[in-house]
């Protein structure tokens, strides 16, 4: 029995230690961002931080729970969404598909953010062209279905590049 209580303590706190590595992770991509609007004295900045202010009130406040309600996930999601187009929507064509998501069902927070954010940050800000992006959420008897696709080609050559830590807590989270 002591031996159970001490495994459970451990996997709780590798499950903290990794929500705590994913917030920080969104928040400086996101503030990076922000940087770059103000510098080119972007007309969007002021929305984008008052976006922002939301997205780290979820952050501080909401996602220290096991599991949220998968409407708030995917709310903060569209937020999120909305902070990235705003940079791309002259190069992207986006299209963003949510059906039959309504009902009680619940998710881990920031479960969904980070494959959008990596889609954003491998498709449209690598790109100097046109670019796409695909999201797709479904809830199909109880489960449900999430798919990221944008326009990334590994056919591309790219200077290597330092590997987030975005997916990969990700992986171990789920």
């Amino acid at each position: 029995a002591r031996s159970q209580a001490i495994f459970q303590q451990k996997v709780e706190a590798e499950l903290k230690y990794l929500k705590n590595q994913i917030q920080p992770h969104i928040l400086f991509n996101t503030l990076n961002n922000i940087y770059g609007m103000i510098l080119s004295n972007d007309p969007h900045a002021a929305d984008y931080v008052v976006r922002l202010s939301d997205l780290l009130s979820y952050i501080l406040y909401e996602s220290d729970r096991e599991t949220i309600a998968l409407s708030k996930e995917i709310e903060i999601l569209d937020s999120y969404i909305e902070l990235e187009r705003l940079r791309y929507d002259r190069k992207l064509d986006f299209h963003y598909t949510k059906t039959n998501i309504s009902g009680p069902l619940s998710i881990a927070p920031l479960l969904l953010v980070p494959f959008v954010e990596n889609a954003f940050k491998h498709g449209p800000a690598k790109e100097e062209k046109q670019s796409f992006m695909d999201i797709q959420l479904e809830v199909q008897h109880e489960i449900l279905y999430f798919s990221v696709e944008n326009s990334y080609s590994s056919q591309v050559v790219t200077p290597k590049i330092q590997s987030g830590i975005g997916l990969k807590n990700i992986l171990k989270r789920l």
